[in-house]
């Protein structure tokens, strides 16, 4: 299979899992709740530095990312490195389609929502990947000739889908969003007189959830939380989505073999 192919291969393995699991904080749940969207990052503040690396200056700022597990069975490393001490949750989602609409997307400037398409920028694609574990992500290149003298210049391809084979045991499914300039403005910063890219200065977008995407969520508490926290966890969540229904909170498969 060419390198350029590897697109639609995991776009295609995204939509065949059945769940979809978030391992996260208290502090982000309640902001899901309260504010009914779903937060990604860019992808400069994911776990693997390596990626942003790659990217060339033009894309910088670009590329948003939520991460997902498609692995029904618990992991203990997802939990101790995405949840803060006792205090995490795996949030699951029967699908996670509504990452792939467009118009639900903003940012957030001087304590205001700001809606897409805004000012210079656009969304460009957003849409649900499984990630593919490689030997060398540095392998994903294509080529092309900016002056059409012959001289092929390299650039990176895949980015935000492919990670090192270190990862695997993540089993990781990402949304991934990507902005760019509106039609009719340049991607260069001409009328500066400059030829640096023009990149935002956003670090976070949001995805607006429904009442029904809400719903469907189910909430499993960290192996290691006491009953008391989940039951304040439990009033919380009602407190702010009163229609939750109560069967979606769920104990760790994993708790009493750690307690036992």
């Amino acid at each position: 299979m060419a390198i350029e192919d590897l697109y639609i291969k995991c776009r295609e393995k995204a939509q065949k899992h059945q769940m979809f699991y978030h391992y996260t904080n208290l502090e982000s749940l309640l902001y899901i709740l309260s504010s009914c969207s779903f937060r990604l990052s860019l992808i400069s503040n994911v776990n693997d530095i390596e990626e942003e690396s790659r990217f060339m200056d033009i894309k910088k700022n670009k590329v948003f990312l939520a991460c997902f597990s498609h692995h029904h069975d618990e992991s203990i490393p997802l939990w101790k490195i995405y949840s803060k001490d006792n205090y995490g949750l795996r949030l699951g989602f029967p699908n996670i389609d509504f990452l792939n609409s467009k118009d639900k997307y903003y940012y957030i400037a001087e304590g205001k929502k700001v809606k897409f398409p805004c000012e210079n920028w656009e969304i460009r694609d957003a849409d649900i990947f499984d990630v593919e574990y490689v030997k060398d992500p540095y392998d994903h290149v294509n080529y092309f000739d900016p002056l059409d003298t012959g001289a092929q210049v390299p650039y990176p391809i895949n980015l935000g889908i492919i990670k090192r084979k270190a990862w695997d045991y993540e089993a990781e499914t990402r949304a991934r969003v990507y902005i760019d300039v509106v039609k009719g403005v340049s991607s260069l910063l001409l009328e500066q007189k400059s030829l640096a890219p023009r990149n935002p200065f956003i670090s976070y977008i949001f995805c607006r959830l429904t009442k029904n995407e809400l719903e469907k969520m189910t909430i499993t508490f960290n192996p290691f939380m006491s009953n008391l926290l989940k039951d304040l966890i439990k009033l919380a969540v009602t407190t702010y989505v009163p229609y939750f229904n109560p069967n979606n909170f769920r104990d760790s498969e994993l708790e009493n073999r750690i307690r036992s």
